[in-house]
C-alpha cells in the first residue's frame, strides 16, 4: 500500500513536467505536418512504451488505453533532452534506441485494422528522465522546505510560513518573483500530476506550502525558484472505527471533537514511530530554539521515511494518529496524505502544536517529489 516517498513523489513531479513538454511537441508536430489530399486520418499518441515486439510498439497512452504502433520506413525519430522545449535541440535517433519506459509523442496514420503507422515520433529516454529525477530529488532534499502559510503580502509578493525543524517552530518569509514556478494541488487529490499552474492570489492562509530555493544565512527568508501549495490540513485524531475493506478510518479530531472520515489511498504514506523517535519528537515539540538550518526539514523527513510502515490491519480503535490530509468538498471527509501512529508521546508533550510536526513531510517529500 505504501510506496517509497522519494520514488513516488519524484514520479509524480516528473510525469507532470513531461506532460507539459509533450503539449508543446503536439503543437509543433501538427504545424509541421504536410497537407495531403485524402490522407488517412491521423492520431496523436502520447504515453509510455510498455513493450516492443517485432518492431511494433505497445504504448500505454496517458489516457490509460493501450495502442500499438508500427514505424513507417521513412519515419522521423527525434530525441529531445529532458527539460528542453526547443525543438531545434531534438537530435535524430533510430528505432533501435527506443526502449521500454521511454516517453513518446507519436503522429500516426490510423489503420482500419492492425497497428497505427507512425510517421513522426519524439522520445524522451527513460534513462535521461531517471538521471534528471535523481538530480532534482537531491536538490529538493538540499534546498527544499515546507510549512503552513501564516500570512501573505501580495504587494511585496511575500508568503510567510511556519516551519517545523529539529530546532523547533520558526517563521520563514518566502519571496515570489516573476521567475518563480507556482503550482497548486487539486481539491481531493494527493497526486502531483493533478496539480496545475497557479498564481500568488490563489494561495490562502492555512495552506501548506513547499518551496525550493536559497535560504538566507539566518534562515528567515528564501528566494523561491519553485513553490507548490495546497489546501491540506494537519490534525491529531483518535481512531473510532476501521473499515479495512473500504480503506477508510473514522476518527475523532482531538482539537474540534468532530468525527471525520479519512480515506487511505495507495499514495498515502503510513508509518509507525518507534518509541525512541516518538520521545525525540516530543522533546522537539517542547523546543522553542530560534535557530533553523536549511536541511532540518529534510533530516526530519528522512527520519519519518525510515520508520516502519503500517497498514490499516495493524491499527486498532483507540490508537492516536497524526494525519495530513486533503480538504474535501464533503464536510468532515478527507483523503490522507501522511498518517503516523505511535504518536502518543508527542500529543502529551504538545497537544496544540503537534500537527505542525507533519508539515515538512506531506508536501516537501512530494516534490523532492
Amino acid at each position: 500500500m505504501v510506496d517509497s516517498s522519494r520514488r513516488t513523489a519524484s514520479n509524480k513531479r516528473w510525469r507532470k513536467f513531461v506532460n507539459g513538454v509533450f503539449v508543446l511537441w503536439m503543437l509543433s508536430i501538427w504545424s509541421s505536418l504536410p497537407t495531403q489530399a485524402q490522407a488517412p486520418p491521423r492520431q496523436v499518441i502520447r504515453g509510455t512504451i510498455v513493450s516492443i515486439t517485432d518492431g511494433v510498439l505497445t504504448v500505454k497512452s496517458d489516457g490509460g488505453s493501450s495502442v500499438q504502433v508500427q514505424l513507417s520506413p521513412d519515419a522521423q525519430i527525434k530525441k529531445l533532452p529532458v527539460g528542453s522545449t526547443d525543438f531545434t535541440n531534438a537530435a535524430s535517433a533510430s528505432a533501435s534506441e527506443l526502449d521500454k519506459g521511454d516517453r513518446v509523442l507519436i503522429s500516426a496514420a490510423t489503420a482500419d485494422s492492425g497497428p497505427a503507422t507512425a510517421k513522426v515520433l519524439y522520445v524522451i529516454k527513460a534513462s535521461d528522465i531517471g538521471q534528471k529525477q535523481t538530480a532534482e530529488q537531491a536538490d529538493w532534499q538540499k534546498r527544499g522546505i515546507g510549512g503552513v502559510v501564516r500570512s501573505i503580502d501580495p504587494a511585496a509578493k511575500i508568503v510567510t510560513i511556519s516551519l517545523a525543524s529539529a530546532a523547533g517552530i520558526k517563521n520563514v518569509a518566502i519571496k515570489v518573483t516573476s521567475d518563480t514556478a507556482l503550482m497548486r494541488y487539486a481539491t481531493d487529490s494527493v497526486k502531483f500530476a493533478d496539480a496545475k499552474a497557479a498564481s500568488l492570489e490563489m494561495i490562502q492562509v492555512g495552506d501548506q506550502l513547499t518551496a525550493r530555493g536559497n535560504l538566507s544565512t539566518d534562515g528567515t527568508t528564501m528566494a523561491a525558484e519553485e513553490l507548490v501549495t495546497g489546501s491540506f490540513r494537519s490534525f491529531s485524531a483518535q481512531i473510532a472505527k476501521i473499515d479495512a475493506a473500504g480503506s477508510t478510518l473514522t476518527v475523532k479530531d482531538l482539537a474540534t471533537k468532530a468525527t471525520v472520515a479519512v480515506t487511505v489511498t495507495n499514495n498515502t504514506e503510513m508509518h509507525m514511530l518507534t518509541p525512541q523517535v516518538a520521545a525525540s519528537f516530543a522533546a522537539r515539540a517542547k523546543s522553542s530554539a530560534p535557530n533553523l538550518r536549511q536541511n532540518d526539514s529534510s533530516d526530519l523527513m528522512q527520519v519519518i521515511n525510515n520508520m516502519p510502515t503500517v497498514t490499516l490491519a495493524q491499527l486498532k480503535p483507540g490508537d492516536a494518529l497524526m494525519i495530513a490530509a486533503t480538504v474535501s468538498q464533503t464536510p468532515n471527509s478527507m483523503t490522507a496524505i501522511t498518517l503516523l501512529s505511535g504518536v502518543e508521546p508527542i500529543l502529551r508533550a504538545s497537544p496544540s502544536d503537534a500537527s505542525m510536526a507533519l508539515t515538512p513531510w506531506n508536501l516537501s517529500s512530494g516534490n523532492g517529489n
